[in-house]
């Protein structure tokens, strides 16, 4: 009865580590058995794709509520129902199964984020949850009545699955079915006078859909397929029932005659139905993998995504300053804008929205703007932006190059750059201040991703060598480099801690991509990842104890994990 686990596509990741500033560059031998063992796993804190499930329309009409799974996490979000993106009711817990109040001001939901499953009521706009059940015991598919007195649900207490009931303001609890055999999802009818419920009573333990007086007693059985027929809501005039059958489908039973149609034939629909206030469509979850919400229309025709677009995390960078998280959410299309993060927990902030994409953010030192690339306004290639992070400020075109990639702060004023608008039609790396032009900084062969370091304004960045990308260093005013990995191992997105003091890279020189940290100034590498994978660049937090980055496998995430860098060799 839970929300099916996703499957997708880029991974957002923090490496914490932890308490150690003496255990880098302090031996000359690497203990490659040990880094190997590199721990993995950990809190997921925001994901891009999830899986949706549960669909329940508002009491007018205009809204859905559904379980969102997001990583290993379920919440309760609300999309509007002619498609749009959603807002997340509550955050990062176990939540399921929302149904709306009559007034359509509160949602009911599951939760095991207390550690017990319970129901809780919180208000449709977000706000504190209400605790109205204390049993512990499992739950599922809670329904308000139409009165908006009492709220009915499943239960495991005591044994088998049965129906209950419980004030909406909370207090004891009431048994409303006691057969043998397991009862769920519990429905009202529009007037309040009868719950369905499915139960596997029927011949041959199959199951079927019966219906018992809102407030308790003998059963009436409404269906006797010989099929499993589950998860049954009620049409607004009572007069119908719909329903999922385990040989494929989604019916409409017509509940005086009978007669049942198959409005949406076909596999990989989820329980939890509801209809539209005009009874013209039936909200479900399906599997195309993962689980999206779909409204089916009774009057024939496919049924019609909601149009909860997934979405990619990709090149995240952490605020020095407030510890915020800046990244890049792509959709299949490629269009990407920039997200805020401000907090575990938090909602996610939009921070650009245009129909060009939005890329590669990085937070100024000052935390108060973020630079990015975007091929807005004509520029196909990208350029390069900057916006103000308080409200109100527009963007501003740095570059006009039409081919300027992935900024890094310098100073405030002073952004570095890879670009191939150079006379040789090469990539290298530049420099460019507000109301200036863009001067090219290397001359080398393809120069790209810098990054600087802030004690002293020196541009690392990636350079091609005789036996691969090795990194180097060099000053905002140019000149010779200095190379500071000599292995031909692929070498790329060097980002260096706030202190200066280290550099965190990717690199192959292990044999998958994995992060590495080394001194700032050169000498030993010491790897922190074995996650394996498409890195980002990673970016370290405000007190150079965690790395966030993102990796092409799995699901779309934040997460913040344990990877200490002295587990790996002690101090």
């Amino acid at each position: 009865m839970g929300a099916p686990a996703l499957k997708s596509r880029f991974v957002l990741v923090a490496t914490v580590v932890t308490g150690c500033t003496c255990c880098v560059g302090t031996r000359a031998a690497e203990d490659a058995a040990a880094s190997r063992s590199a721990p993995l796993g950990g809190e997921i804190i925001v994901a891009g794709q999830f899986a949706a499930t549960g669909p329940r329309y508002s009491p007018d009409g205009t809204r859905i509520a559904f379980t969102a799974r997001r990583g290993s996490k379920n919440d309760i979000a609300i999309v509007p129902s002619a498609g749009g993106p959603p807002t997340f009711v509550t955050k990062g817990g176990s939540n399921i199964h929302p149904a709306w109040s009559p007034d359509a001001t509160r949602l009911v939901y599951v939760s095991h984020s207390g550690g017990e499953a319970d129901l809780y009521v919180i208000p449709a706009a977000g706000g504190a949850a209400v605790r109205i059940t204390h049993s512990g015991a499992a739950k599922a598919a809670p329904d308000w009545s139409p009165d908006g007195r009492t709220i009915a649900y499943s239960s495991s207490e005591g044994g088998d699955w049965n129906i209950w009931s419980v004030p909406a303001s909370g207090g004891p609890a009431r048994k409303l079915t006691r057969h043998r055999g397991d009862e769920w999802n519990p429905r009202y009818s529009p007037d309040g006078r009868s719950i369905l419920f499915s139960t596997n009573w029927g011949e041959n333990a199959n199951i079927d859909t019966w219906a018992i007086p809102g407030g308790g007693g003998e059963p009436v059985r409404l269906t006797f397929g010989p099929e499993d027929e589950v998860t049954a809501a009620w049409s607004p005039d009572s007069r119908r029932i719909a329903f999922l059958t385990d040989l494929g489908g989604l019916f409409v039973m017509d509940l005086a005659s009978g007669s049942r149609t198959n409005v949406a034939p076909g596999e990989g629909f989820q329980d939890i139905l509801s209809w539209s206030l005009d009874g013209r469509w039936i909200a479900v979850g399906r599997n195309p993998k993962p689980y999206r919400l779909f409204q089916v229309s009774l009057d024939g025709g496919e049924p019609r995504p909601l149009g909860l677009a997934e979405w990619n995390v990709w090149t995240p960078d952490v605020s020095r300053i407030s510890g915020a998280i800046a990244f890049a959410a792509m959709d299949r299309s490629g269009n990407g804008d920039v997200q805020l993060l401000r907090g575990p927990g938090s909602r996610l902030v939009r921070f650009t929205a245009n129909p060009a994409p939005d890329l590669h953010p990085a937070w100024s030192p000052s935390g108060k703007q973020i630079a990015f690339t975007s091929r807005r306004d004509g520029a196909h290639n990208g350029d390069i932006w900057v916006a103000p992070t308080t409200k109100g400020g527009p963007a501003v075109r740095l570059t006009w190059l039409r081919s300027a990639h992935r900024p890094r702060w310098c100073s405030d004023n002073v952004i570095v750059f890879h670009s191939d608008r150079g006379a040789d039609g090469q990539p290298h790396v530049w420099a460019v201040e507000r109301g200036k032009a863009p001067r090219q900084l290397t001359y080398g062969r393809r120069e790209v991703e810098p990054d600087c370091v802030p004690a002293t304004g020196d541009v690392l960045y990636v350079g091609s060598s005789s036996r691969g990308s090795e990194l180097f260093r060099t000053t905002l005013v140019g000149g010779q480099a200095t190379q500071l990995t000599h292995d031909g191992a692929s070498a790329r997105f060097p980002r260096v801690s706030r202190n200066g003091a280290w550099i965190a890279f990717v690199s192959t020189r292990e044999g998958p991509s994995e992060i590495f940290i080394m001194p700032s100034g050169g000498g030993p590498a010491r790897r922190l990842t074995s996650d394996g994978g498409e890195k980002s660049p990673p970016a370290w937090s405000s007190d150079g104890k965690s790395l966030v980055y993102s990796v092409k496998r799995g699901e779309p995430q934040i997460r913040r994990y344990a990877a200490p860098a002295c587990s790996l060799h002690s101090c």
